[in-house]
């Protein structure tokens, strides 16, 4: 007979479920409890802080799945399964694998398969919708562990809102709230390397994207595919008036019930300037790229600089990033339904009208090509740099 125990983490967002053979006598089944607490610990606190060492930049840290020589931020390892599962098949390899202390002696840990994939280069991390499983033997009783993917959503605090530019919030207003609802949102466009597991386990056709971007966001998905990606991990796409509420920086955000809100084109500034006017970001008679670690637009992208998606410089006020710039972002419309395509992207100049928050066009979302967006009432841009075109997105969460 086996026994079924349940160890909530809350501190590190992951719960532990164990699957225990009773047949071990009560001390040693004590000791083995108490060892894998602390083996636990180890693991979880891994999963969260990613290469703490920075072993990654120093060229310490060999992983097929991560090419070396990219340009990665420290934030792209924290629940990262690529890196986890490399690390764990870095620490089994060593001589002084995962060991636990056991009746005073040294019980080595045997990670068993749960999801095999060559080209991710997967034995032991499964997904599941709330992040990954990962089962593991010591001695007779086996543990299955599930990590959650916690790094990477944010909280949308509960007040009132406006969705759409800032024109809008003098004529179609589009005032909402969340009181007394919990609003989770990805805090990155959703990476390649994620689109690819839950393409590998759902046995979905997606086109092939080579491993030195599986870090960047995902831009080869339909409409379509990006609800069944959503709706896997239990979330949904992301909404306009979400975005727009994680991005306008409120102009105080003490008062959550304003009468009236003002905002501003941009997530760092309360100002309605445009981008030019923004001190110190941007000079055009220069040949300036400052502005790129605040919105990677069409120059950032034709002077060959790189596109870091996880740039501390865009954080919005809830700690979304890249919000503006990159590529486009699909989203779902409550207020104006058919505006479901976040145009501020690499694609326009960064004093474009399409590069501030809220303004939207049309996809069709059969495609990801120039014939299947509209541009609605935007500046319809020079149709030549749209020759590959390239749609991300985000997920969110709703929970009591």
């Amino acid at each position: 007979m086996k026994i079924f125990v349940i160890l909530i983490f809350l501190s590190l967002g992951s719960i532990a479920f164990f699957l225990i053979d009773d047949e071990a006598i009560e001390k040693e089944t004590f000791q083995v409890h108490t060892g894998v607490v602390e083996l636990l610990d180890k693991l979880l606190t891994r999963w969260k802080q990613g290469d703490i060492e920075g072993n990654y930049a120093k060229d310490l840290f060999n992983c097929p799945q991560i090419p070396n020589k990219l340009s990665l931020d420290s934030k792209y390892f924290e629940c990262n399964s690529l890196y986890y599962e490399c690390y764990l098949k870095k620490k089994i390899k060593n001589s002084k694998p995962f060991l636990v202390k056991l009746e005073n002696k040294e019980v080595p840990v045997e990670f068993l398969p749960l999801f095999t994939d060559e080209q991710l280069g997967r034995d032991y991390l499964k997904p599941v919708p709330e992040g990954y499983e990962l089962k593991f033997k010591i001695k007779k009783n086996v543990y299955t562990i599930q990590l959650k993917n916690t790094c990477h959503d944010t909280y949308l605090p509960q007040r009132k809102y406006s969705s759409g530019p800032i024109i809008y919030s003098d004529k179609n207003k589009f005032y909402w709230d969340n009181f007394y609802r919990n609003f989770y949102l990805d805090k990155y466009i959703v990476p390649h390397y994620k689109v690819l597991e839950w393409a590998k386990l759902e046995k979905k056709e997606i086109p092939t994207v080579d491993k030195s971007k599986w870090h960047l966001p995902s831009t080869v998905l339909t409409m379509n595919q990006i609800d069944q990606f959503c709706n896997f991990h239990r979330s949904r796409p992301m909404l306009a008036k979400l975005l727009d509420a994680g991005s306008f920086l409120p102009v105080n955000e003490k008062i959550t019930n304003p009468s009236i809100i003002n905002k501003a084109p941009y997530p760092w500034s309360r100002k309605r300037s445009f981008f030019q006017e923004e001190e110190g970001l941007y000079d055009e008679t220069k040949d300036n790229k400052k502005h790129c670690l605040y919105l990677y637009d069409k120059k950032c992208r034709d002077s060959g600089v790189s596109y870091n998606p996880y740039e501390d410089s865009t954080v919005t006020w809830i700690g979304l990033f890249n919000p503006l710039g990159g590529p486009m972002e699909f989203v779902r419309n409550d207020f104006e339904p058919s505006k479901n395509l976040v145009l501020s992207s690499y694609y326009f100049d960064v004093n474009d009208k399409n590069n501030q928050i809220g303004y939207r066009g049309i996809w069709t979302g059969a495609k990801q090509d120039i014939m299947s967006i509209e541009f609605a009432n935007s500046l319809i841009p020079n149709m030549d740099i749209f020759s590959d075109v390239k749609i991300g997105f985000r997920c969110y969460k709703q929970r009591p």
